[in-house]
């Protein structure tokens, strides 16, 4: 089943905010970060705009399934998403 649910999960930094965008894969009961977005106290609109803007055109490029790998729970993909870009 190609269907998901949007699940946005907020980490709070030193001086700044993380709102990892997962998706929970309805067919596999799986979760996965698809994005990472950075806030920051100079965030405007237009940054917000372009975050959601870059979600569509992440679902519509390629199938979640393959682009991200999948856990049994949001906190396990972030934890796995900071590994791999060094958010931690």
């Amino acid at each position: 089943m190609d269907a998901y649910e949007k699940v946005e999960v907020w980490r709070r930094r030193e001086n700044h905010l993380i709102r990892y965008v997962c998706l929970k894969s309805l067919g596999m009961n799986k979760y996965a970060v698809l994005k990472a977005d950075f806030f920051r106290s100079s965030s405007n609109a237009q940054d917000h705009d372009a975050f959601d803007k870059q979600f569509i055109d992440l679902m519509i490029e390629q199938s979640p399934v393959e682009r991200c790998n999948w856990f049994d729970s949001p906190l396990e993909a972030m934890t796995a998403h900071d590994k791999y870009f060094e958010n931690g």
